[in-house]
C-alpha cells in the first residue's frame, strides 16, 4: 500500500536557455529524472527532473525542475526502496513539470511542444532505473 501523496512545492532550480530556432525548425527533447529521498523519517521527498530540448540548429533549453512531495506519514526504509512509491511519485509530480515546460514554450514564442504521457515516462524509468 502506497501512502497518500500531494505536492508540497514545485520549482525550476535552473533554466539555461540558448534561444531556439524559428517556429519552422524541428526540435527534439528528452526528460530524465532522479528520485531522491533525503532524510528517511521525514514526511517529504523530492523528485528532480532534468529536461532537455534542442532544435535542428543546436540551440538548447535545459531545465532542472524539482517537485517536493508531502506524505501523510513519515518515510521509512521500505518506502524509500519501493518501486510503487517511485511510480506514484512520478505520476503525482510529472504534470507539474509538463505544465511548466508547455507554458515556458508558449510565453517564449517557441513552437508548441508535446511531451510524452506519464505511462511513457514510467515505462522508460522501468527500463532505465535511476
Amino acid at each position: 500500500e502506497v501512502l497518500p501523496m500531494r505536492v508540497y512545492k514545485s520549482y525550476a532550480e535552473s533554466i539555461v536557455f540558448d534561444r531556439m530556432g524559428s517556429s519552422n525548425g524541428a526540435s527534439f527533447f528528452r526528460v530524465g529524472f532522479k528520485f531522491k529521498i533525503g532524510d528517511v523519517y521525514t514526511d517529504r521527498h523530492v523528485i528532480a527532473f532534468d529536461f532537455h530540448a534542442s532544435d535542428i540548429n543546436g540551440k538548447d533549453l535545459n531545465v532542472k525542475y524539482n517537485v517536493i512531495i508531502e506524505n501523510d506519514d513519515v518515510i521509512n526504509d521500505a518506502f524509500a526502496k519501493s518501486r510503487k512509491v517511485k511510480d506514484k511519485t512520478i505520476t503525482v509530480a510529472y504534470p507539474y513539470l509538463r505544465s511548466f515546460i508547455v507554458s515556458f514554450f508558449q510565453v517564449s514564442g517557441l513552437p508548441p511542444i508535446a511531451l510524452p504521457d506519464i505511462e511513457t515516462i514510467i515505462n522508460d524509468s522501468t527500463q532505465n532505473p535511476s
